[in-house]
């Protein structure tokens, strides 16, 4: 896991063209770092080259992705722990590379946050029957809300997130939603960033 975290952060340095033994101010630290954040969000599945380029595609990819601001101050908050700017020379690839194990080892904190504000976004809108949302309800919270919530019934019912128990009143299922693998971050070849099953801590406090 820590020699893929620095493949993709020497990924980012070729394709700002920034040389490992560059002298980085923490502007560009943090630029160098947005790029490898990006990667990391793809899973690895980048391949732009070049400042202009890689620069581009950032840009496009901070547009679509409604809570990057968030992710990129959570991700400084860990860069200026770790590689604070003390002196100039000291800023460099080796000094990026503590940061990116450092997000990695870190960012299960950080999403379970995120699965909150999900989790959150859907008990806003929770129909008489608990934990559980009407379908037309979930659309429109999609049209407003941080989520785009636009699962085709199918797909909800694939997912086992679907009570169609009564046909002309379907719901979706809170837990089994919040808890689905599309909801996962596959950010390595190693593993995914998945919510954590609240279930499993009431299951551990009974099993005690």
């Amino acid at each position: 896991i820590h020699k893929e975290s620095v493949q993709r952060l020497d990924q980012a340095f070729r394709a700002l063209e920034l040389p490992h033994d560059t002298h980085l101010d923490q502007i560009r630290l943090r630029q160098a770092l947005g790029v490898y954040m990006m990667i990391y969000m793809l899973g690895g599945n980048f391949s732009v080259k070049g400042p202009v380029g890689v620069l581009r595609a950032h840009k496009i990819f901070s547009d679509k992705l409604k809570d990057w601001g968030k992710v990129q101050e959570w991700m400084h908050s860990i860069q200026v722990r770790i590689a604070p700017a003390r002196t100039f020379e000291a800023l460099n690839f080796t000094s990026a590379s503590r940061v990116v194990e450092e997000i990695g080892r870190k960012y299960g904190t950080y999403n379970k946050a995120e699965c909150s504000r999900l989790k959150s976004e859907l008990l806003e809108i929770e129909s008489t029957k608990a934990g559980r949302v009407r379908l037309a309800d979930f659309y429109k919270k999609g049209l407003t809300g941080v989520f785009e919530f636009n699962e085709k019934m199918d797909y909800l019912r694939t997912l086992g997130a679907l009570d169609d128990s009564d046909p002309a009143q379907p719901y979706v299922i809170v837990p089994n939603y919040v808890n689905a693998r599309p909801n996962c971050l596959i950010a390595s070849s190693f593993y995914a960033v998945c919510c954590r099953n609240e279930c499993e801590d009431f299951m551990g406090a009974l099993e005690q």
